[in-house]
């Protein structure tokens, strides 16, 4: 009887992939974005992150350190920028926020933000976002990854990715999970 009331024991989720990781999938992902590869100018990803969040700042300069603030993304240059979002979650204020010729974002865990304001803004200005938190992708984030069983997996919303103005492969989308939001 004891043990029919004791409480199960229950799954811890799969840890997140490793910052270092999630950047070497993102820059394997856009050589297929048709629209993302076309360029030849250096890669501009802006990452961002909310300066209250210890978790947000942490993958900020997880991913700055991943590439020393510049690096290679997708066979192209890279130059990173962080921008701290703080509470502002409309995507009129994204939209000011985001300095021109930004090519990607990448939006790290953040609290009490309307995730969805990232990718409408992010639609309206034809910029991919990514992200390493999964229920993102549901969100409306294009493209995100996770782990699954010891793997990487991409997830990719492709109504969003479309809207983004990215064009991805049919072989690229084979691999990936197709998420809904």
């Amino acid at each position: 009887m004891l043990l029919v009331t004791l409480p199960r024991p229950i799954a811890a989720q799969e840890a997140a992939l490793p910052v270092d990781l999630q950047m070497v999938v993102f820059s394997q992902v856009m050589r297929f974005d048709r629209n993302f590869a076309q360029g030849e100018d250096e890669v501009v990803l802006a990452v961002l992150y909310q300066s209250r969040s210890r978790e947000s700042v942490e993958i900020r300069n997880q991913i700055f350190e991943a590439f020393g603030g510049e690096g290679a993304f997708a066979g192209r240059p890279l130059r990173i920028i962080g921008i701290d979002v703080g509470d502002r979650d409309g995507k009129g204020s994204l939209q000011r926020m985001l300095p021109s010729g930004v090519d990607l974002l990448y939006l790290a865990p953040v609290r009490s933000f309307d995730v969805s304001s990232v990718a409408e803004a992010a639609a309206e200005l034809g910029i991919p976002a990514i992200t390493g938190t999964p229920d993102y992708v549901d969100q409306g984030l294009a493209i995100g990854v996770r782990r699954e069983q010891g793997r990487p997996r991409i997830l990719v919303n492709l109504e969003s990715a479309r809207a983004m103005g990215s064009d991805l492969s049919s072989e690229l989308l084979k691999l990936a999970r197709i998420v809904r939001s």
